[in-house]
């Protein structure tokens, strides 16, 4: 057999390779294509549902900044993220009937709380891609009618004669605690978001009386204050942990973790 002979069939094999070779790049370019649109739809979904987030995001802030500052919250309104418009709504809550969700809560130290809660939504529309986003937000207020004194600031307690406190006290900065005689605190915790100090708010002058709080009208010393270290019972401690030896959650302070109250001022139904 000579190459003449064989020229039909190599001309076969050839166009055959050809072929084959074509189908290849056919399928290489469409999967190449196919994967380009799918991340060009991811990139489009990302990017929605980053904005539709960040609505959200943006809401909670504006609800939060509501509350603390007493007023009524926004309904709704509308972010703009990089030329991109992201329209948010806040709403309360509501069960099957129609009533707002508010629960009544009882802490560990007989504290009642009032839980209020919202639905914020968001929705984005990022070059024909839709992406809607949600969170619920519990905002927490507390009736300041369970206090005996509640103080947004710094809270000075230092009376001339001998006084009995019957009720809570909290400061949500620092509180001051002295008296020129005696002041008992009977049947209330004492509280402060802040530092707990001993002397006078207007200067570093110690008052002569004695403090006496919960249980068993154990004395408060003028040493005993948030700048307090020490051995306590045998131990090096510092003010917090001697705190909680001593009057056993009766004192607290910012360093037990004690934080600020948004008190409830008006009525909830």
């Amino acid at each position: 057999m000579n190459f003449r002979d064989n020229s039909g069939t190599v001309f076969v094999l050839a166009m055959i390779m050809i072929v084959l070779c074509s189908g290849l790049l056919v399928a290489i370019f469409t999967t190449a294509m196919t994967d380009v649109k799918q991340s060009d739809i991811e990139r489009r979904r990302t990017f929605a549902f980053t904005c539709a987030d960040s609505g959200v995001e943006y809401a909670a802030v504006m609800l939060r900044t509501a509350a603390a500052n007493l007023v009524t919250p926004p309904s709704s309104g509308t972010l703009t993220i990089n030329g991109i418009d992201v329209d948010w709504e806040i709403a309360a809550a509501q069960d099957e009937s129609g009533n707002d969700l508010v629960r009544n809560t009882i802490s560990g130290d007989d504290f009642h709380t009032l839980s209020k809660l919202y639905h914020i939504t968001a929705i984005c529309t990022f070059e024909n891609t839709y992406a809607r986003s949600q969170q619920y937000i519990s905002l927490d207020s507390m009736p300041i009618f369970q206090f005996f004194a509640f103080y947004e600031n710094d809270l000075e307690i230092l009376p001339g004669p001998e006084m009995h406190v019957r009720g809570r006290v909290h400061s949500n900065s620092d509180l001051y605690l002295g008296s020129e005689n005696r002041i008992y605190y009977e049947k209330g915790r004492i509280r402060s978001a802040g530092d707990l100090w001993r002397h006078r708010k207007d200067r570093d002058s110690y008052p002569s009386g004695t403090v006496y709080v919960s249980p068993d009208n154990t004395p408060m010393y003028t040493n005993e204050d948030s700048d307090w270290t020490g051995t306590y019972d045998g131990t090096s401690i510092d003010f917090a942990q001697m705190a909680l030896s001593k009057w056993d959650r009766f004192v607290m302070t910012g360093d037990h973790g004690v934080s600020k109250i948004r008190a409830a001022r008006g009525r909830h139904n």
